[in-house]
């Protein structure tokens, strides 16, 4: 039997084609490196928590934000190949560019034509938000929050010195491909990078003496960015 419903139960009987699964993901930052300033640079994050401890000295005082600067490390997939182990929910940008319409003045019935305009800007209304758990070692309060008043600090524009920032890979996983099932069952499928990546916003705190939500022991950041891109993976 021929026709289009055979034929697309018939390709998504395909690997490729199948419908993944896409609650496996997981979220990874590290350091930019040694390349990545002059002095100070980070080569992993509890080097940049270093850093946000020494910038917030200088502007805020001795033993106010303190930074537990091992806290993600502590908290991420000690193989380094799961990530940071406590984010629910990751949130990517949009993208496109604009068109407009370019006329002539009495050009009767003919259409005017179109243009490509910007591309679509990353920032508060556009950017990366993720979604941190709670935890008694939070990583909030202890390791954002105090990098969101450094990098008011700092500011955005690359000195050279005390890097503050990192880079952020998603990766997504599926099923494992026919024949190469194993442990894990699961296998890499895509991945995006976020280059150049600091917090700048972070959702505020409410306590309360009855049950307690999922929304009350999470919270969301969001992260500006450089330029994101996505990597092949095997």
């Amino acid at each position: 039997m021929t026709g289009p419903i055979p034929l697309r139960i018939s390709l998504q009987n395909e690997w490729a084609n199948d419908i993944p699964l896409k609650f496996l993901w997981t979220i990874s930052l590290f350091p930019r490196g040694a390349a990545a300033a002059d002095t100070l640079a980070a080569n992993n994050m509890s080097d940049i928590g270093a850093n946000i401890s020494s910038i917030l000295e200088r502007y805020e005082g001795r033993n106010k934000w303190p930074v537990i600067d091992g806290l993600f490390d502590y908290q991420s997939d000690p193989s380094s190949q799961y990530g940071y182990m406590f984010a629910q929910t990751v949130a990517l940008p949009n993208d496109g560019f604009s068109i407009a319409n370019s006329s002539l003045d009495n050009s009767g019935g003919f259409l005017p034509s179109y243009i490509g305009g910007d591309r679509s800007g990353y920032g508060a209304s556009n950017g990366l938000s993720i979604t941190f758990l709670e935890t008694n070692l939070d990583i909030i309060d202890n390791f954002i929050r105090p990098w969101i008043i450094a990098a008011s600090y700092k500011g955005l524009i690359e000195d050279g010195k005390e890097d503050i920032k990192c880079n952020i890979m998603v990766n997504y996983y599926t099923r494992a491909k026919p024949g190469q099932e194993g442990i894990p069952v699961f296998q890499h499928r895509k991945a995006f990078i976020f280059e150049d990546a600091v917090p700048y916003n972070v959702s505020g705190d409410e306590l309360t003496y009855g049950d307690v939500t999922f929304g009350e022991v999470s919270k969301t950041v969001g992260f500006a960015f450089s330029r994101y891109y996505t990597i092949p993976v095997a």
